[in-house]
């Protein structure tokens, strides 16, 4: 069985992942959530209890799939990040000093490529810091 990319992600094809240490919620278990439209994605897929059922969620489906002899195949896609992911947090989803659009200077800065600009992406589409 291949599975596109199933980790945390804020668009429907999830190759611009936010998270790669958990599956995301929205293709999982969300237990916690909000009525707040503003802060509705960010519990979503920054609540621990979410990425726990999720992760749980995935790995018995992987179970069940081995005892029918069928093989898991995911596409991880791990050389792309977004906007969203930890390295970036360009909506301060995991807060206000994390990620390099926000301090050029966390330590995550080397995995990326800075002009005058700031650091480049898709197409050298420069992305200005705050």
């Amino acid at each position: 069985m291949y599975l596109n990319p199933i980790f945390v992600s804020p668009s429907p094809h999830k190759y611009d992942t936010q998270d790669y240490e958990h599956i995301d919620p929205h293709l999982g278990v969300i237990v916690e959530d909000t009525d707040n439209l503003k802060e509705k994605y960010k519990v979503r897929t920054t609540s621990e209890k979410n990425l726990i059922e999720s992760d749980n969620l995935f790995k018995k489906l992987v179970d069940e799939a081995h005892k029918r002899n069928i093989k898991i195949v995911l596409d991880g896609v791990f050389n792309h990040c977004g906007s969203y992911h930890k390295w970036v947090n360009e909506y301060k989803i995991y807060g206000e000093d994390v990620g390099v659009a926000n301090d050029p200077n966390v330590p995550e800065s080397e995995y990326f490529y800075w002009n005058k600009d700031g650091y480049e992406g898709w197409w050298v589409i420069n992305h200005c810091q705050n």
